[in-house]
């Protein structure tokens, strides 16, 4: 936590001692390029063992909804347990699909394999970080960040942002977690080259929008899926759509 986020808690404490939190992270969602929705995430949430069943959650929750409605978000989203979060209003909403992506299936394409001297990891040179940001904000959904939280969000641990900028197949990333593929944007044939090196190393996942927001890059991923399912989306609560 930086003092620059401090504004984003809720904190319960009880005895002057703290007791609990809630964290409402703002991730307005831009859909189409043109629409944009007011959102917030809710996470971090914590309370001590030694004052759970006292209310401090229950508080919390309620104070973030007023707050929320105060500020005038549109949606609250988060990926918790419904017998908790939904007695306060949220609900799952919204379906994605789980592919999962094997080079297999490609293993009949006639084209020439992909190294690591093809491409380059990110490693926080700024004119790469606006380069990934302008691709990114162009997807036609997407969370509006601002360039620093765009950063911030490729920086955590764990994770690894390849680049591939070519003269001939165009600029594109991905941020790769392990086995799955958290985030992508860019030109489609650089993107391929990506995915065709991720998935030489093994198997991969990614979670995709409903097939009606298929764009290039959803199209490309399932000329690589062995298989996919349809689940929820996560957990929203309509705070203010006014």
């Amino acid at each position: 936590v930086s003092p620059g986020t401090m504004h984003e808690w809720r904190l319960a404490f009880i005895d002057d001692e703290l007791a609990g939190g809630i964290q409402l992270v703002p991730r307005d969602l831009r859909f189409e390029g043109t629409v944009d929705l007011p959102s917030m995430g809710l996470g971090n949430v914590f309370c001590y063992p030694a004052n759970r069943g006292q209310g401090v959650m229950s508080a919390l929750l309620k104070r973030c909804i007023a707050d929320m409605r105060e500020l005038g978000i549109a949606i609250c989203l988060l990926g918790g347990d419904r017998t908790r979060y939904g007695h306060f209003g949220w609900e799952h909403c919204g379906t994605q699909r789980r592919l999962s992506l094997s080079r297999g299936i490609k293993r009949h394409a006639d084209f020439a394999p992909v190294s690591v001297l093809d491409l380059r990891t990110w490693r926080g040179d700024e004119a790469d970080t606006a380069r990934m940001f302008a691709a990114y904000h162009a997807l036609p959904y997407h969370c509006a960040r601002s360039p620093e939280l765009f950063a911030a969000v490729l920086q955590r641990p764990g994770q690894v942002v390849w680049l591939c900028d070519d003269p001939e197949f165009g600029f594109a990333y991905a941020s790769v977690r392990g086995r799955e593929l958290a985030e992508y944007a860019g030109d489609t044939p650089a993107f391929d080259h990506i995915l065709r090196f991720v998935l030489a190393n093994g198997d991969s996942g990614v979670n995709l929008p409903p097939r009606t927001n298929n764009g290039e890059l959803e199209e490309l991923f399932l000329g690589y899926a062995r298989s996919f399912s349809v689940v929820p989306a996560g957990m929203g609560l309509v705070v203010c759509l006014a």
